[in-house]
């Protein structure tokens, strides 16, 4: 009897294979056993859990030590020579994957359909003996996991040698990191060493140009200087309405604007004449359908969410077989999509509770184009329609947003009448548009603009002005100053339009988690929404703002290059070479450099404090925050205690009534039940005293 074993990337992936390829026969720890529709014979769904194999630690080669130090760099082992092995804690289920794959008779590739999963796919058939090649392997590519549409996909496997070349671009930006990482993280980590430092410095090739784009954000902001202007405005004031004219030109120099009044007479003048009124019926079409970092910008702006926390939801939502894809970076669908939201368009009313008439029932090139969307397209509700009671509220809010913003290209265009007026002060011009909406159409539905286009934000209430019309008009000089670029969001920096797109770093799949790495390592912070950088975040910047591991340009040359394995311009093992030159070059470069040394004793003294008989450290590391605790006098080390306990971060403040009182005066706010869970699917909170006790927290409630 002939077996075919399904390798999804993770369960709940698999789950929904499951419900496409039949009835469950037996079920299991690692993989479930399906009565197949589609297969004859037996027929196996696994999975792995997101990566079950990872390239090896540098102490895994011959020659280096786990001791860091100078002696072990560079770290540069040829790329037919990177060792791999199971990922930790992960041992046991990919035995079981390897066994399932060793018995079949044919593997169908079932990950994510983009270079990461045809990674993770051939990374764990490598780990298998070779008898795994002389298997029938094809691949699945669906673009939504509704169980409906998966059949027909299961029905129309590819060719995986059609898309082997994504592995390849994949797998070389693997090793790249690696080299780059492992390298330039062991070198920085070593000079903080030798100036007094503990902790891990981490480099990477993306992330620290990506923490230094914070770091050059805040600094122009942080020396900004601000230069004061004046701009004429004028007022037209009449039967209590006000309406205000703005001159083009700003005045930096005061002697401008001298001239300027005294040239058109401006002192004392009291009427304009009306140049000209031009009154133009614009439409505006409803929004683009999102993309990944289109939901996120939105997700943020509407309700503050991290781009991690929009992602890792609307993922959750994807593997629930409610959302298409959601890694894409496009914004547009094909007729098939198209076709899909038309059929159930009443039913996606209904559920959303909206209603309009369906007047765009055609395609348009605004939202529909086949020949622009090759593997994924924008992120779209699926048939199967979800129980908003079984929903977390903040799943909801998000489903709705992209369902409700899917469906808007049926509904009626948004109309309104601009009208510019331009007026005539001694010859001096002065003007103002103003808005009448004349049909608001979609946006009787959806009034956030998820674009931000300010094309028609002005909706100043207008006189009725004739050309020719002479009008009260009232000069007056308004004092401003010259404003800092912004502050960078999560969304400004890997966004729909931040800047990480904007440069060409990164990808939709990996901006998300390096932003999240960088905040999570203690190299910058957010602070009421806004990015900014740690002392260590100034400190790596201060590192590496010289070398080309530290610069956009590099990292988005790299990101051509490696777009460029998939279409075989490039081959992998060349890119790779490369690297290995680049980094031998910028070890050598950068081993007699000296660290700044005001920002080394500032990142010191940021994580350490005297409390009471105790010198205290707090020290981050990849599995979180905690706070090493010494003797103050001997600096022996005493015990350490997590940040972070019950889900509630211990700060400093708390941390001192402990160490000097043994508990806290007060109840403490925020602790999250490990078992209880409220309505919506959260863990429930709630306060109580926390005291110290044989060196661990204990909660006390009376």
């Amino acid at each position: 009897m002939s077996k075919t074993v399904v390798l999804a990337e993770k369960p709940d992936q698999a789950k929904q294979y499951v419900k496409a390829l039949g009835k469950v026969k037996n079920k299991t720890r690692a993989y479930i056993e399906v009565a197949s529709e589609i297969f004859e014979g037996e027929t196996i769904v696994t999975w792995g859990l997101g990566h079950l194999v990872s390239l090896s630690k540098p102490m895994k080669y011959e020659g280096i030590s786990k001791t860091w130090g100078y002696h072990n760099l560079p770290i540069t082992p040829p790329l037919e020579s990177m060792k791999y092995e199971v990922s930790e804690g992960k041992e046991y289920q990919f035995n079981e994957v390897k066994k399932q794959l060793e018995s079949a008779d044919t593997i169908i590739i079932a990950t994510d359909i983009d270079p990461e999963g045809e990674n993770i796919a051939y990374l764990i058939l490598n780990q298998c003996s070779d008898q795994v090649w002389n298997k029938d392997i094809k691949r699945l590519r669906p673009n939504t996991l509704n169980p409906k549409k998966l059949k027909e996909f299961f029905k129309d496997l590819k060719n995986p040698e059609d898309y082997y070349k994504d592995y390849l671009q994949a797998n070389a930006r693997q090793v790249a990191d690696w080299l780059v990482g492992m390298n330039f993280t062991e070198l920085m980590t070593v000079k903080g060493q030798e100036a007094g430092l503990k902790g891990l410095y981490s480099i990477g090739r993306v992330r620290t140009p990506t923490l230094n784009l914070v770091c050059e954000n805040f600094l122009k902001i942080k020396n900004f200087k601000p230069e004061p202007y004046v701009i004429l405005e004028g007022l037209h004031e009449e039967e209590n309405h006000k309406v205000k004219f703005s001159h083009s030109k700003k005045y930096f120099n005061t002697e401008d604007l001298k001239n300027d009044v005294e040239k058109y007479n401006l002192k004392g003048l009291k009427e304009a004449q009306v140049l000209s009124v031009e009154k133009t019926e614009k439409s505006k079409e409803p929004p683009k359908l999102f993309d990944l970092s289109g939901i996120q910008t939105y997700a943020e702006k509407k309700h503050g969410w991290s781009l991690d926390k929009t992602a890792s939801m609307a993922d959750s939502l994807r593997l629930k077989g409610f959302l298409s894809y959601i890694r894409t970076e496009i914004d547009l669908i094909t007729t098939s999509e198209f076709e899909q939201l038309k059929e159930n368009l009443e039913d996606y009313k209904a559920l959303l509770n909206v209603q309009f008439n369906n007047e765009n029932l055609e395609p348009r090139k605004r939202f529909v184009d086949n020949n622009k969307v090759k593997e994924h397209h924008a992120i779209i509700p699926t048939e199967e329609l979800p129980d908003f009671k079984e929903m977390t509220e903040d799943e909801k809010l998000l489903y709705t947003a992209i369902a409700k913003n899917s469906i808007l290209m049926f509904a009626p265009d948004y109309v309104y009448e601009s009208t510019k007026v331009i007026v005539s002060a001694n010859e001096l011009k002065f003007e103002v548009t103003g808005i009448i909406p004349k049909s608001l159409g979609w946006k009787n539905i959806e009034t956030e603009d998820t674009e931000d286009e300010n094309e028609e934000e002005n909706s100043n209430k207008l006189f009725d002005y004739q050309e020719g019309q002479t009008i009260p008009f009232k000069i007056s000089m308004n004092q401003k100053e010259t404003k800092p670029e912004k502050q960078l969001t999560e969304a400004g920096l890997g966004g729909k339009t931040g800047l990480m797109k904007k440069l060409g770093i990164g990808t939709p799949a990996t901006r998300t988690n390096i932003v999240k790495e960088l905040i999570n390592e203690g190299s910058i912070e957010v602070e009421k929404s806004k990015l900014k950088p740690t002392v260590k975040g100034l400190l790596l910047w201060e590192m590496t703002k010289d070398l080309e591991v530290g610069k956009v340009d590099l990292t988005r040359t790299w990101e051509e290059s490696l777009e460029k394995i998939s279409t075989g311009e490039i081959e992998q093992e060349a890119f790779i070479n490369e690297t290995h030159t680049f980094v031998e070059s910028l070890i050598e470069t950068f081993k007699d450099t000296t660290l700044n040394g005001k920002l080394v004793q500032q990142v010191a003294q940021q994580y350490t404090d005297l409390i009471g008989n105790y010198s205290v450290e707090l020290i981050k590391g990849k599995n979180g925050a905690f706070y090493s605790i010494k003797d103050k006098e001997t600096n022996e080390q005493l015990f350490t205690l997590s940040e972070v306990f019950l889900g509630k971060k211990i700060t400093k403040i708390i941390l001192k009534e402990l160490l000097i009182d043994g508990k806290t005066k007060n109840k403490v706010k925020g602790f999250k039940s490990t078992k209880k869970k409220d309505k919506d699917g959260k863990p429930v909170k709630y306060d109580a005293f926390l005291s110290l006790e044989n060196n661990k927290y204990k909660l006390n409630f009376k």
